[in-house]
């Protein structure tokens, strides 16, 4: 379908992400976690894991553009999937990767464990999808592989010492 700039507008104006931001950010103030939330104070080594991560997305990413139709798709839309997968990768990093981390790092014991259950968490936020329109077993498989994302964001974000690396590559 043909995609206005106006269309546009409605569907970012209407995305989710636009909405959770609005609550995120505040939450974040108020509880005084931007620090935290946005950098680690020590970040971790190896830093061969985070170039590891970083190949691993990157060739996904390649597969993905080279697998989509860009031709099919409006100038108004493309910019509209730009500032939705910004706007995603900013929610979604400073949820999981920041709020959750931060969270889990004062009330667990092993830091393998905040990571493994915030990634777990990051994976059954993309169960829904499942019932909007990429079927069950999609919303399963996506969860899946979101879980995995989840470890390498979680890597990218402990090696490079910033959450910033990770909201990219998520946006990407």
């Amino acid at each position: 379908p043909h995609w206005s700039a106006a269309m546009a507008c409605s569907e970012v104006s209407s995305c989710p992400c636009c909405w959770q931001r609005c609550f995120w950010v505040p939450a974040i103030s108020w509880l005084g976690w931007w620090r935290p939330v946005l950098a680690d104070d020590r970040p971790a080594r190896p830093s061969w894991a985070l170039w590891i991560v970083l190949a691993a997305m990157a060739a996904e990413i390649f597969v993905l553009l080279g697998a989509t139709g860009w031709s099919d798709l409006a100038a108004s839309h493309l910019a509209l999937l730009v500032l939705a997968g910004l706007l995603v990768g900013f929610n979604e990093e400073a949820l999981t990767r920041g709020v959750l981390i931060v969270a889990f790092r004062g009330s667990m014991r092993s830091e393998v464990s905040a990571a493994l259950l915030a990634a777990l968490l990051f994976g059954a936020m993309h169960l829904p999808n499942g019932f909007f329109g990429i079927g069950l077993a999609g919303g399963v498989l996506q969860a899946l592989m979101a879980f995995l994302a989840g470890l390498g964001f979680y890597v990218l974000r402990r090696v490079s010492g910033t959450i910033l690396l990770p909201m990219a590559m998520h946006g990407l």
